[in-house]
């Protein structure tokens, strides 16, 4: 299968009844204008959170593996309670392929949905992973810019 990776427009959001937890999500955010909040706490087990990233080409570090996350379920339990080494245990060629999203979404300060097709060597085999990705950018309220990316499988 051919891996790729296709921005899509963030008005397919508006109306997306296929996906309400990224619809959900990117009205928070646009309601809260970019900020971290407490409405996004319910959200927190589908959710990822992770530092901005250094430089472009590069995915982030990880905060936060939620427990209802994609990721959790192609790389495993170990990998996702050792999110000081998660990074590390992914891919490189992976890390990469998906990294410029996130370098937009720190630079512009707005959200970045994708539609991606790649292979991942996930926690027992490799396997063809198809999903949407959306990254919001959010601000705490000491001024500390953090991502938060939710993934649901296609």
């Amino acid at each position: 299968m051919k891996e790729f990776l296709e921005s899509l427009p963030l008005r397919t959001l508006e109306c997306d009844m296929k996906n309400p937890i990224a619809s959900q999500l990117f009205r928070i955010w646009k309601a809260r204008k970019g900020n971290l909040d407490q409405e996004f706490i319910q959200y927190t087990p589908h959710l990822l959170l992770s530092q901005t990233t250094q430089r472009l080409g590069d995915s982030p570090e990880l905060l936060m593996i939620g427990r209802k996350t994609l990721a959790r379920s192609a790389f495993g339990e170990l990998w996702a309670h050792d999110t000081a080494h998660a990074k590390a245990h992914m891919p490189k060629r992976f890390c990469s392929y998906v990294a410029e999203s996130y370098w937009s979404a720190q630079i512009h300060l707005k959200p970045q949905l994708d539609h991606i097709g790649t292979h991942i060597s996930a926690a027992t085999q490799q396997q063809y992973w198809c999903y949407t990705r959306l990254i919001l950018p959010v601000i705490t309220r000491t001024g500390i810019q953090l991502n938060l990316i939710y993934s649901r499988e296609t």
